[in-house]
């Protein structure tokens, strides 16, 4: 969940005085056939390898992967599976991706929130019914996030290069101290190991 691609039609990549001007923190630039795809890095976490497909899955730090949030049907067996009797809190569970992949702090918080669970519950006391729950969820609130091009908090832009919109839904993430949409109780942040859980106390169990 780091960097972003933009991609610019000639005309209006014409417009720029300088991709080092325009985009202080790109890493890789194509120039495609009628366009340009610049990839942004402000964290400096994104990878980036060519390689055959047929190698992409063979590769450990791809074979360790949970099932991908934006899969459709999200793989929500394999999810359980990777999910039950770990002691792990589930508001940690969900950032490790050989658990669930591409669930990063926002989404973790939002998909929470709607199954009403609290982000401090451990694993092994879910439910199977609470992990399908959030399997539910989890997958809910990725394809609404793609349909609405992401979140823009700081300097996040869709490859189209417009912000996203996502974050005009958030019911928890970034609003501590602010009324819950659902029971008007405060909503809380709690710092949970080196991330900050958003949730709500009364609506979340």
């Amino acid at each position: 969940m780091t960097g972003f691609w933009a991609l610019y039609s000639d005309d209006k990549f014409k417009k720029i005085k300088s991709i080092e001007d325009e985009f202080k923190h790109y890493k890789i630039y194509f120039r495609l056939e009628n366009a340009h795809l610049i990839f942004i890095n402000v964290r400096k976490f994104g990878k980036f390898r060519i390689m055959d497909l047929d190698e992409i899955n063979l590769r450990p730090s791809i074979a360790k992967l949970g099932p991908d949030i934006l899969e459709t049907p999200f793989n929500t067996a394999e999810f359980i599976k990777r999910l039950r009797r770990r002691k792990k809190e589930i508001g940690k569970a969900l950032l490790d991706s050989s658990i669930v992949a591409g669930c990063g702090n926002i989404y973790k918080s939002e998909a929470l929130f709607r199954a009403g669970i609290n982000p401090f519950r451990t694993c092994d006391s879910l439910k199977n019914n609470e992990m399908k729950i959030i399997a539910e969820k989890l997958s809910e609130v990725a394809l609404e996030a793609l349909a609405n091009k992401g979140s823009t908090l700081k300097d996040f832009k869709h490859v189209d290069g417009y912000s996203g919109l996502m974050q005009n839904r958030f019911k928890v993430y970034d609003r501590a101290d602010k009324e819950c949409t659902a029971c008007n109780s405060r909503i809380i942040a709690e710092k949970q190991g080196d991330r900050t859980s958003f949730y709500c106390a009364k609506c979340q169990n």
